[in-house]
């Protein structure tokens, strides 16, 4: 800026929701919702002290505080030079800046000319007659005047601290356009251009006590400079002290925004400790400020790290009491059972856990050897080689690979995607063996190192993220004894399935992948809960086939079979009548587990929503769960009735997705671990089984 800013008259506009009100600018106007703010504005969007403009010799500054967002002219900016005309953005308001310097021609400047040559003559005259008088009277007069004199600027320099909080600060004293936090930030009508207030009795204009401080002036009488009047005496005697001069913080800004944007926070550190030494007691608050700022910037950097390390440990810690649960299962008389806990505990890729599923490579069902065998085939390359006792798990796979066809079939595929060789008969496997066996190396070492964090690190990590994160990890995933608990209650009290099926022509997709899913869903079904009944209710616009709950599953996959997927086409269908069928009319046990599984890709419609929403509420009152199984995207005029009821929400990214995203709504996510390896095992296995087409 190329004029003078002492002399300039600058305003800062606000303009919000069309309209446009002015606040002067004199030293420095700092702008947020903090009470102390010379610009109070209540929106919590801004900080409590979110940026300030300072005047200084060389123009008008904008100073952005630490974490505030302002945009000048629609750029970003954390510090920079105004001009007149420029527009500051933040949050829903606007502001332009404007500056008017007296005496460059403005009209307002040559109107008060007059006015200030008069002023100036009657210093002078005034200046005369005091020399006049001062030459002419007693020393007693002279010592009451001095009295005077020293009174006057007492009072002065009391009124100049007590309204200043530091030097270039003003602070709003009784200022009627302040805007409180319980108005709206434009409500107080500012007055920018009123003329100063004047003095009742003498009609002048009342001086700025900062603006008025005291100059070297010329004596009236010798034409010799004075000094300035030393700080007044208080009433003990001793100087008043006047407030420090403070550091220069603006230009610290500058420096400190530089360095936290590219993370050099222990420079920065450095910069804002060394000023803490030379600054005001008001500076030392915003300084102490910035030091916060800079640790936490400096934890964001360090707690991922810690995270890392302390879950791999909860990991390695929680697994050895999973696996030992797991162990259990393995005993279990379900196969279902004894597969879940073998699929579970290779999954863990723990080193340490491996072995524990040796003794299945004997076991009496050739599905839960079968399980075993892919399991340790999906395990990571060369995971079994550094586990413990991995020489001892292949020696085993080798020793019985040869018990039947199939069972060959899955040891030689682990053996291979082990070794990278092809061997036909177990005597060559076992001499393969042999001569690697220097390549199983057990490295069971702890996969994390926390002894290179502090224990004030550590502990700070432990109070700020593990409560929550084992709230949530307790809520969402069951242990493997809850997981037997849950299905041990379900055996006991039964399993109650509805499924509520759309059967237009757009569910074609997902219809097929259930009549073919059937005989699976059955069949885990049978041997996890046992105790299960299904019905089926279609529906278009209105319910299409009703087949109450039953325990017959040859009767439920002809009912399933039956179904055409064909018509719709005109969006919305009559899903609610689905639900009203499937809560009224299939003969629900009064203990059981009871959920409906509404399957479709079609909102109901918009006139039937109150109804949908009664039978929403009302299913929770009989202890029936719905759930929403989506063939594309999640319907938004199903999945909010399916939260009422307490029941979740689902999408198939493909047709064969079915099976898995519908076991786990039954059973809820929490069973997931043990689930998802399981199933995925058993559908690889049903696919072996197909008959392979024969080579022409």
């Amino acid at each position: 800026m190329t004029t003078d800013a002492q002399n300039a008259d600058a305003k800062l506009w606000i303009i919000s929701r069309g309209k446009k009100k002015a606040r002067p600018v004199e030293d420095e106007l700092v702008v947020g919702h903090k009470d102390s703010c010379d610009l109070q504005i209540k929106d919590r969007k801004l900080l409590a002290e979110h940026f300030k403009i300072v005047r200084q010799d060389d123009g008008f500054h904008l100073c952005v505080f630490q974490n505030a967002k302002v945009k000048l002219n629609g750029e970003a900016a954390t510090y920079a030079e105004l001009n007149s005309g420029d527009t500051l953005k933040v949050g829903p308001y606007r502001f332009e800046f404007e500056v008017a310097v007296a005496g460059a021609g403005s009209s307002s400047a040559a109107s008060k000319t007059p006015i200030l040559v008069a002023a100036a003559a009657g210093f002078v005259l005034l200046a005369g007659l005091g020399a006049f008088f001062l030459l002419n009277s007693g020393p007693d007069k002279k010592e009451n005047q001095d009295q005077k004199d020293s009174k006057v600027a007492k009072i002065s320099d009391e009124k100049a601290s007590d309204s200043h909080d530091e030097v270039g600060k003003t602070k709003p004293v009784d200022d009627p356009d302040d805007v409180t936090p319980d108005e709206d930030p434009l409500d107080a009508e500012p007055k920018p251009d009123e003329e100063p207030p004047k003095d009742e009795e003498k009609g002048d204009e009342k001086s700025d006590p900062v603006k008025d401080e005291p100059e070297a002036k010329e004596d009236a009488g010798n034409g010799e400079k004075t000094e300035p009047k030393a700080a007044p005496m208080d009433p003990e005697g001793e100087p008043e002290v006047l407030p420090e001069a403070g550091i220069d913080l603006a230009a610290l800004q500058l420096k400190y925004n530089a360095l936290m944007q590219v993370q050099k926070y222990d420079e920065a550190k450095t910069l804002v400790e060394g000023a803490l030494a030379k600054a005001n007691e008001t500076q030392k608050t915003t300084l102490q400020s910035w030091l916060k700022a800079i640790d936490n910037a400096q934890w964001a950097l360090k707690k991922p790290q810690i995270a890392k390390h302390w879950n791999a440990r909860d990991r390695w810690l929680d697994s050895v009491s999973e696996v030992r649960e797991l162990v259990k299962y393995l005993e279990h008389k379900q196969w279902s059972f004894r597969a879940i806990g073998a699929t579970g505990i290779v999954s863990k890729n723990d080193p340490r856990a491996y072995a524990e599923v040796i003794p299945l490579l004997k076991d009496k069902s050739t599905l839960v050897r079968s399980f075993v065998l892919k399991a340790l085939a999906k395990v990571p390359d060369g995971k079994l080689k550094t586990a413990k006792d991995g020489y001892q798990i292949v020696e085993a796979v080798i020793r019985e690979m040869m018990k039947n066809k199939k069972i060959t079939y899955y040891s030689k595929a682990f053996l291979k995607g082990l070794s990278g060789e092809n061997h036909k008969t177990k005597s060559k496997w076992s001499r393969w063996l042999k001569d690697h066996k220097d390549d199983f190396k057990p490295d069971i070492s702890e996969p994390f190192d926390i002894s290179q964090f502090s224990k004030d690190d550590l502990s700070r990590y432990q109070r700020e993220v593990m409560a929550a994160q084992r709230a949530k990890a307790g809520g969402t995933v069951l242990r493997a004894d809850q997981f037997k608990s849950h299905m041990d209650e379900l055996r006991k009290n039964g399993l109650e399935i509805a499924i509520c099926l759309d059967v237009t022509g757009s569910m074609g997709g997902v219809l097929k992948e259930s009549k073919e899913k059937i005989e699976s869903l059955s069949m885990i079904l049978g041997t996890l809960v046992g105790n299960v009944r299904i019905g089926l209710v279609t529906y278009r616009d209105a319910v299409a086939t009703v087949l109450p709950l039953t325990k017959n599953w040859s009767a439920f996959k002809r009912a399933l079979d039956s179904q055409q997927a064909s018509g719709g086409g005109d969006g919305p269908e009559g899903v609610e009548k689905g639900v009203e069928v499937c809560l009224f009319k299939m003969g629900w046990k009064k203990k059981s587990n009871k959920s409906i599984v509404i399957i479709a890709d079609a909102p109901p419609h918009k006139a039937d929503l109150p109804r949908f929403e009664e039978l929403a509420k009302g299913s929770k009152k009989v202890n029936v769960v719905i759930h929403g199984l989506y063939t594309r995207a999640v319907v938004p005029d199903i999945a909010t009735y399916v939260k009422i009821s307490g029941g979740k929400n689902s999408t198939l990214a493909s047709d064969a997705e079915f099976l898995k995203n519908f076991l786990l709504l039954i059973f809820g996510e929490g069973l997931e671990p043990y689930i998802k390896s399981f199933l995925e095992i058993y559908q690889e296995i049903q696919e072996d089984l197909k008959p392979k087409p024969k080579k022409k």
